[in-house]
């Protein structure tokens, strides 16, 4: 079947698969408007995009390209019986992880970058990271935890200590730093005791703790270390002018041994300082 139709007084004959292809093109056409508004929609009003996108909205929904991967999942998942718009939320947030996984994978590891973060976490960041999902669940997270003026680097630790909270290992000394001249509150002694857990395998030594208190140039570092360790590996020895004492002391002191999660390995106690 042949179609007839007349432009500017030129009569053009079209067949069915002309029409067709032209009505794909249209109704191409017609998507990609669809999914620059479905893309404002989702995120013109979201204060955390830029800062966690590294671009900002406007700027983005005049890339022809990312239009057309939105398009491209939407039509890919096309289902009657998923509402249009949830559709289109859904296109937008997978072209969207798509185009920015690898950049942000990259901004994370750059922020983390850390010799001492195995120390915090039970596996290395490489291996949390291992997929997209991991991935997924550390911008989430950023999302909630972004607040205005929060550079890159701490925006990201944030996010990856938050989302991966559960394999956080759990310190066996833990301070808190405060200027030489205050003290602790009760809020500051229960901050400290909330990193201690019980071990199955040990419950009573596990729960048992040794107060502590190290004084440095400015600051003064108030904490707890589990007996067992204490006893096991330092011998009751915490005293002014041991290993440990001065270790701790040596932190306090200068703050580019600061490390990125505040733990450290000191006389192979795994220790938390909080500054």
């Amino acid at each position: 079947m042949a179609f007839d139709i007349e432009i500017n007084g030129q009569k053009i004959k079209l067949t069915n698969e002309d029409v067709e292809e032209i009505y794909r093109v249209q109704e191409r056409e017609y998507r990609l408007c669809d999914a620059r508004s479905a893309f404002q929609n989702r995120y013109e009003d979201d204060d955390t995009f830029e800062p966690i996108y590294g671009v900002t909205v406007e700027k983005l929904a005049e890339d022809e390209s990312f239009r057309n991967d939105i398009v491209d999942e939407f039509e890919g998942s096309l289902d009657c019986d998923i509402p249009e718009t949830t559709m289109w939320d859904n296109a937008v947030d997978n072209a969207l992880f798509e185009k920015f996984c690898i950049p942000i994978k990259q901004r994370i590891f750059e922020a983390c970058d850390d010799p001492n973060f195995s120390l915090a976490f039970d596996r290395p960041l490489d291996k949390m990271l291992s997929d997209y999902a991991d991935i997924s669940v550390v911008i989430s997270v950023a999302s909630r935890v972004y607040e205005p003026g929060m550079d890159d680097k701490t925006l990201w630790i944030t996010a990856v200590a938050e989302a991966f909270e559960d394999e956080r290992r759990t310190p066996e000394a833990v301070f808190i730093e405060k200027d030489a001249d205050s003290g602790v509150s009760v809020l500051d002694i229960e901050k400290l005791l909330s990193y201690f857990t019980s071990h199955e395998e040990d419950e009573d030594a596990a729960t048992e703790l040794v107060p502590v208190t190290i004084d440095g140039d400015n600051s003064t570092a108030f904490g707890f270390m589990r007996y067992d360790v204490c006893d096991r590996l330092l011998g009751f020895r915490v005293e002014n002018g041991t290993p440990f004492y001065n270790a701790v002391q040596k932190v306090l002191n200068d703050m580019s041994l600061e490390t990125t999660f505040g733990m450290y390995d000191f006389e192979n106690v795994l220790t938390k300082v909080i500054r």
